[in-house]
């Protein structure tokens, strides 16, 4: 096994309080259970399980735990793609605290050498509006298919990231009447880490609104996407399977979505019906241009009868007049 990490040694430590410092070990837990967001933190957990496997095949080694760390990221390296290398490396680190400066060199040139061979930087297929309607009245008459239905729409209506959508608990979505005004909670997201969270409001049209308030009849407690194994959210995995099943059902399967499609084609769709770029950078949390650019769809610039350009979006962001 592993030695120990900050949660075994914070467990530990709460077990040697007692009397009036035993509250102090609750308050331990609660500091790094909300020290990154919730879906980072599972994400996160899932490396270290596979660091663990990773050393129990290399007990015979005489390996120091540094050296094993180093061995696990060149791994990762060279099973790609780039980005697992960071995230692998910043797990670890979260985990079981940063390695000594010798080490740390050498984790940084793998990652370094990681990021100068990622491809580059695709824009990500959207999905169009009237195949997203398709969705939802696909999974309007199955009901079989509610839970990758609620979570599409929840992604579409909210242009929630994966995570975020997994993250989410019944209590942070209010939902009155179709058609009416809601909020939807986000407690932790991956751009606010410090947990100050958000609402936003969201508005669900009938047929929407009977997909997920018949889910939430079924299961409205606890995590909307509750895994019943393990009473945690389901995987992305298990997310990704179950939204191909609801494309295959809509007839979607060829058009190769993933779930960053509903986000940009939410963000895409408020761009065209007249939503200010900035107002709809705002709503789905995008922090730079750049960033934003890689989710909305890029077509040709229409010309107004004046013969200006119109005001729509490109890959460094909506155009400003």
């Amino acid at each position: 096994m592993l030695t120990e990490n900050r949660f075994t040694a914070a467990a530990n430590l709460a077990r040697k309080l007692e009397g009036p410092d035993e509250a102090l070990g609750q308050s331990l837990k609660k500091i790094l259970e909300s020290d990154r967001a919730q879906g980072t933190i599972i994400g996160y957990g899932r490396i270290l399980k596979l660091f663990d496997t990773f050393c129990q095949s290399r007990r015979d080694k005489n390996l120091s735990q540094n050296q094993l760390r180093t061995l696990f990221l060149l791994k990762k390296f060279s099973e790609g793609p780039s980005s697992s290398v960071q995230t692998a490396t910043a797990a670890l680190n979260y985990f079981l605290g940063e390695v000594q400066p010798h080490e740390a060199s050498l984790q940084k040139a793998i990652a370094s050498a990681a990021s100068r061979t990622k491809p580059t930087v695709q824009n990500r297929t959207k999905l169009p509006l009237e195949h997203y309607r398709r969705l939802v009245e696909t999974a309007s008459k199955y009901p079989e298919l509610d839970r990758a239905g609620t979570l599409a729409i929840l992604l579409f209506n909210a242009m929630l990231r994966i995570s975020e959508a997994l993250a989410l608990r019944w209590d942070d979505v209010q939902l009155d009447k179709p058609d009416g005004e809601g909020s939807l909670q986000i407690r932790r997201s991956k751009t606010d880490q410090e947990g100050k969270g958000v609402n936003l409001p969201i508005k669900l049209e009938k047929e929407e609104f009977r997909v997920v308030t018949r889910f939430k009849l079924v299961n409205g407690a606890g995590f909307i996407f509750l895994s019943a194994s393990t009473k945690t959210p389901i995987t992305y995995s298990t997310a990704c399977k179950e939204l191909k099943l609801l494309l295959h059902k809509a007839g979607l399967e060829n058009f190769n979505y993933t779930s960053h499609a509903f986000r940009g084609g939410a963000a895409t769709a408020a761009l065209e019906s007249g939503v200010d770029g900035t107002e709809v950078m705002r709503a789905g949390r995008w922090k730079s241009t750049s960033a934003f650019g890689c989710y909305i769809a890029r077509k040709p610039i229409k010309k107004s009868t004046d013969g200006e350009h119109a005001n729509l979006g490109d890959e460094d962001g909506p155009r400003k007049n």
